[in-house]
């Protein structure tokens, strides 16, 4: 897919981030994607993309070079001024927190078994394990020096 063979098929507004099918024959066409993980997908030429990375294309004339990240959380505002072109790293430190986190802090868990605070960062694709801490007070303060050791 490149950008002039995706402005033949589609036209899209960078203000609403809405996708719509030009008319390309008889009948009605088909609402622009469906849902996969919250983002909106679509299958092109037998190769499913998600909407947001042809809004990158649509609007710079190439895939982004990373992970597109969405400013405001949202996964289906696929708006160009709320995407951004992000490393993969970055990426994992913009997002908020996870659905089933029960510590109210990022990179800290609960281990339910052992009745620890687990306290983990990712650097560069890679799952750290800073350790394991009775209570969460010193859980916090061992993920913020890890934070500031790491550079993260």
């Amino acid at each position: 897919m490149n950008q002039i063979k995706l402005k033949e098929i589609f036209d899209y507004d960078p203000e609403t981030g809405i996708f719509k099918w030009k008319k390309t024959g008889k009948g009605r066409l088909p609402k622009v994607g469906s849902y996969s993980n919250g983002y909106i997908i679509i299958k092109l030429e037998k190769k499913t993309y998600s909407l947001h990375r042809l809004a990158w294309l649509y609007v710079y004339g190439e895939f982004p070079k990373n992970q597109i990240h969405h400013i405001n959380h949202i996964k289906d505002d696929n708006r160009i001024k709320n995407l951004v072109d992000v490393t993969p790293s970055k990426n994992c430190r913009m997002n908020g927190l996870r659905s089933d986190n029960t510590s109210g802090y990022k990179g800290i868990c609960r281990d339910i078994t052992e009745k620890w605070w687990k306290v983990t960062l990712c650097i560069n694709k890679n799952k750290m394990n800073i350790g394991r801490f009775k209570n969460i007070e010193d859980a916090v303060k061992a993920r913020k020096q890890a934070e500031l050791d790491y550079n993260y």
